[in-house]
């Protein structure tokens, strides 16, 4: 039950701050900060860039050639350096 009520308390406590509560742990967690990535959609769209973070919705923000992007979801794939 300790499972379940942590969980039950960590859901109203979003419900009341919404994803602002918890970006900056979120934060903490994300890997691949500043590295290059592709982000293959469900849509099978491809975007190519470097991982920046996330914005106020949990959307992932690319930086790539056409600006900055945020996408809602998505298969991450960190590209192997040269070399």
């Amino acid at each position: 039950m300790e499972i379940l009520d942590n969980f039950k308390a960590k859901y109203f406590d979003f419900l009341k701050k919404g994803f602002d509560g918890f970006k900056s742990k979120y934060m903490e967690r994300l890997i691949w900060v500043g590295e290059k990535a592709v982000v293959k959609t469900a849509q099978n769209q491809n975007y190519s860039g470097v991982i920046a973070g996330i914005d106020e919705n949990g959307f992932l923000i690319l930086s790539g050639k056409s600006g900055r992007m945020a996408i809602p979801s998505g298969d991450v794939v960190k590209q192997r350096k040269a070399g």
